[in-house]
């Protein structure tokens, strides 16, 4: 696997690369959030309440679950 790819498996789980070193596998139906960190890394809020941390840019986190960006303007 090479490395800070996102990689989704047939059977619904995703493959982050971690923060930390190594990989994160989480399942898609779990995903509840994310958000920017430090740096190239987000972390990623499960339904089931713990945080997972990855050394993956939102954007990228974002386009590997298939999400538009959203236009947002100020004042609205």
């Amino acid at each position: 696997m090479s490395d800070n790819k996102i990689i989704e498996n047939e059977d619904g789980f995703l493959v982050f690369p971690a923060k930390k070193g190594d990989y994160v596998l989480a399942r898609r139906s779990e995903l509840a959030g994310g958000r920017p960190d430090e740096g190239n890394s987000s972390i990623l809020y499960l339904k089931s309440g713990p945080s997972i941390y990855v050394a993956a840019k939102i954007s990228e986190v974002g386009r590997a679950l298939g999400a538009e960006l959203a236009n947002l303007r100020k004042g609205d």
